[in-house]
């Protein structure tokens, strides 16, 4: 009897097993697919700076808060650079405006510099429409654009206090086409008057000349590289010889401002400096117009002075009024 009760207990323990395997593997739960949509921020254009060297030493999220300047002086005859920086951010994060892997129409960055007037003083040589502007690594956020423009020296002044500053607007599109358009900032260009007669190295006055003789004619160009007008005036030193130290008097040195007049109807050149009337207009293209001043020198006769034969020379000053 012990042994048939031994027998008939395992059926059912082995049943009890083949049941707890079963429900081991009767699946749990089904895997679902989530989705979600983000809305798009339109960039934001904030405080515009600017600067006479390159801002890039600023930190990546905000412009350099040494070096800035509101204010620019005419380099003579030359460009002046004009650095700028500007603070730009998006809700979406500063790549949405900064994103260096977007090839489109998007994710553009620029600036144009007008008048006061918001009129066009791009040149050929020097774009002022639509100069990009190059991100540095912002925060968060927040980002640094950093730009350059060229100003030649013939512009005009303008000053905030006159109204007519110099206006820089920058302009944003982020990588899907949101657009910002900044209030911009302003800032002046200086007064520079500047005139230019470094090619007028020697003024000869016609190679070897008898007593009582006169020389031919001769010019000098005068050349206005500031962005003022102003009126030429010159002034002269007697002519004095190398080896015996005979002068012949500046007043024998005469000038004009229009060709061929005659010497006798020409001005006498003075020690003290003199108005020649020759207006010199600032420029409106990179300095190509002459203002010419005409020389000619009479020689004394022997009978007036002692005229010995020797190399003279003395010096022509010309100077802005």
């Amino acid at each position: 009897m012990s042994n048939y009760h031994r027998i008939s207990r395992a059926p059912f323990a082995l049943g009890a097993i083949a049941l707890l395997f079963a429900s081991v593997m009767v699946p749990s739960g089904l895997a679902a697919e989530t989705t979600t949509t983000t809305t798009n921020s339109t960039p934001a254009i904030g405080a515009v700076y600017f600067y006479t060297t390159d801002p890039t030493s600023g930190s990546g999220a905000a412009c350099a808060a040494a070096g800035r300047v509101t204010s620019f002086n005419p380099a003579a005859g030359a460009d002046r650079a004009i650095y700028v920086c500007v603070e730009a951010s998006d809700a979406n994060g500063y790549n949405d405006i900064c994103d260096t892997g977007a090839a489109s129409t998007s994710d553009v960055r620029t600036f144009n510099a007008t008048n006061s007037a918001g009129g066009s003083i791009s040149d050929a040589n020097n774009p002022k429409n639509d100069v990009a502007l190059a991100c540095a690594t912002g925060s968060g956020t927040s980002v640094a654009l950093i730009g350059s423009v060229q100003m030649e020296y013939w512009r005009s002044y303008g000053l905030a206090a006159a109204a007519n500053a110099y206006l820089l607007t920058p302009r944003i599109l982020d990588i899907v086409g949101a657009a910002a358009t900044g209030s911009g900032g302003s800032f002046d260009y200086t007064n520079l008057t500047s005139l230019d007669a470094s090619s007028v190295t020697t003024v000869s006055m016609g190679g070897a000349l008898a007593p009582a003789a006169t020389g031919t004619e001769t010019s000098a160009s005068i050349y206005n590289k500031g962005n003022t007008a102003f009126t030429l005036f010159v002034s002269g030193t007697n002519l004095t010889g190398a080896s015996r130290a005979q002068t012949i008097g500046v007043a024998n040195l005469k000038w004009a401002t229009s060709a061929s007049v005659v010497y006798g109807t020409k001005t006498a050149l003075g020690a003290s400096s003199a108005s020649t009337s020759l207006s010199a207009p600032a420029e409106t293209v990179d300095g190509t117009t002459a203002r010419a001043v005409y020389f000619q020198l009479g020689v004394p006769s022997g009978t007036a002075q002692w005229i010995p034969s020797d190399t003279y020379a003395g010096a022509v000053t010309f100077a802005t009024g």
